[in-house]
C-alpha cells in the first residue's frame, strides 16, 4: 500500500495481482508527481500469462524512459512507439491524480483502449474517467501497438467529494461469474455497481482495507470460478487532511 499525503488532501493506494502462470501481460505502476499529487499507469499486454509477459517487459522498460513526460498523452506516445517496432499490441491507461482543495481532486487521463477508471464520489455517483478524443481523425481510442501514427489526447475530470477509485484490466471485467448451472461475464455494470456498494459502505477507510472487502465481494459473486486471465487492480482512496 501506498499514501500520499497533501495539505489539500490525502491520497491512499493498494494493489492486487493475480498474473497467470505466475507472470503476465499485466502492469500497473504508481509514480509522484512534483505537484504533490500521483500518476498511476496501467498496461495490459495482449495475450495471457506466459505468452503476454516478453512483450509486457519491453514496455516497462520504456515507460521507465518515458514516465516523466508532463502529459500522460506523451508517455502513450513513447509507449506506441515502442510497441510498433516490437509488433505487438497492448491497451494503456495514464492517469494523474491532482488534489485541488481538501474535497475535489482533478483526473487528468489519456488512454489507448483501455477500460477507463471509474470513481465513486460522496453521494453514491458512479463516474467514468475518460480521455476526451480530440477529432476523429486523430483516433486516439486506439491500442498501442496499431498505428505509428496514432495521436493521444489528454482529458480531465474533476470530482467533487471523491471516496475511491478503481484502475483495473479486462480480466476483472471479463470474470466468470457462475449461477445456477450458468456462467455470464461479470461486466462493468456489475463492476461499478459493486464497487460503489463497498465504497458506500466503508468511507474513510485505508486503501487496503478496501480493497480487501472488494476482494471479498469478487470471490463471492463470481462463485469459486477460476480467473482465465490475468487479473489487476488497483484502490485508490481519498481523505481529508486529519481524517
Amino acid at each position: 500500500m501506498i499514501s500520499r499525503g497533501s495539505e489539500q488532501m490525502k491520497i491512499g493506494i493498494a494493489s492486487y495481482q493475480n498474473q497467470r502462470d505466475g507472470v503476465g501481460g499485466d502492469l500497473f505502476t504508481v509514480s509522484p508527481l512534483s505537484s504533490g499529487g500521483l500518476r498511476l499507469v496501467g498496461i495490459d499486454a495482449c495475450g495471457h500469462g506466459r505468452a503476454a509477459y516478453p512483450h509486457r517487459r519491453t514496455l516497462e522498460r520504456r515507460l521507465l524512459e518515458a514516465i516523466d513526460q508532463s502529459r500522460p498523452s506523451s508517455v502513450l506516445a513513447k509507449l506506441n512507439e515502442t510497441a510498433v517496432d516490437q509488433q505487438g499490441m497492448a491497451t494503456a491507461m495514464l492517469c494523474d491524480l491532482e488534489p485541488i482543495s481538501t474535497t475535489s481532486v482533478r483526473v487528468h487521463v489519456a488512454n489507448a483502449g483501455h477500460w477507463p477508471p471509474i470513481a465513486v464520489l460522496g453521494d453514491g455517483e458512479v463516474v467514468e474517467c475518460r480521455g476526451q478524443r480530440q477529432t476523429e481523425s486523430q483516433r486516439s481510442d486506439l491500442m498501442l501497438g496499431v498505428d505509428s501514427d496514432t495521436a493521444f489526447s489528454d482529458g480531465s475530470v474533476e470530482l467533487l467529494n471523491p471516496l475511491a477509485m478503481l484502475l483495473y484490466s479486462d480480466g476483472l471485467v471479463e470474470l466468470e461469474i457462475r449461477q445456477r448451472g450458468t456462467s455470464e461475464l461479470y461486466t462493468l455494470d456489475r463492476l461499478k455497481s459493486d464497487f460503489r456498494d463497498v465504497a458506500m459502505r466503508l468511507p474513510g477507510c485505508s486503501a487496503w482495507d478496501l480493497l480487501t472487502a472488494f476482494r471479498e465481494t469478487l470471490n463471492t459473486t463470481r462463485n469459486a470460478a477460476t480467473p482465465t486471465d490475468d487479473l489487476s487492480f488497483t484502490v485508490i482512496t481519498f481523505r481529508q487532511p486529519g481524517d
